[in-house]
């Protein structure tokens, strides 16, 4: 019986063991695929707070912390299904203006009296990508990491051979 006893508990042990290693090896796995980045969001209150997180969350993102009085966005996602450009638009789409984008007008004046900020605080940053990699966005000119290819204003990147941007990126993914 004590034999069967330290058996069993031997077992117990080993079977423990294994499992923490296991979780903590998963743990690893996310924590290595996540990316934890900041964007400038306009906003007043709480109820701005809940709308903003919200959107991101519904966009992907798997933490996120919007400061109301630094009115800067935290974000933790997984990049290989989303990006800062995609949270930036989605923000902008349930009314709050970001440094890559300007929320809709209507969208914006739909909002909650208490959810209106001063709209003109918030400094619109230029945006510069790469024509050939969508994910690769600057605030500043330069080159594409991932190509060397010289970054363009998003405004004025206009592809050549009557090819769209769309176009190019489904090129591209192929």
């Amino acid at each position: 019986m004590k034999t069967l006893n330290f058996l069993f508990s031997a077992i117990l042990i080993a079977v423990l063991g294994i499992s923490s290693s296991v979780q903590a090896q998963t743990m690893n796995m996310k924590t290595a695929s996540s990316k934890t980045e900041s964007l400038q969001v306009s906003g007043n209150c709480e109820m701005c707070k809940t709308r903003i997180e919200k959107a991101v969350k519904e966009e992907g993102a798997t933490a996120a912390d919007w400061d109301q009085k630094t009115k800067l966005l935290t974000l933790t996602f997984d990049p290989s299904k989303s990006n800062i450009d995609k949270f930036a638009k989605k923000v902008a789409s349930v009314g709050h203006d970001t440094e890559k984008y300007k929320a809709d007008d209507k969208v914006y004046k739909a909002l909650p009296e208490c959810c209106k900020y001063d709209r003109t605080t918030m400094k619109m940053q230029a945006d510069y990508n790469c024509p050939m990699h969508s994910d690769v966005h600057s605030n500043k000119p330069g080159k594409c990491p991932k190509c060397g290819m010289a970054l363009v204003k998003k405004d004025t990147a206009t592809p050549k051979s009557g090819m769209n941007m769309h176009d190019m990126d489904a090129m591209h993914q192929n």
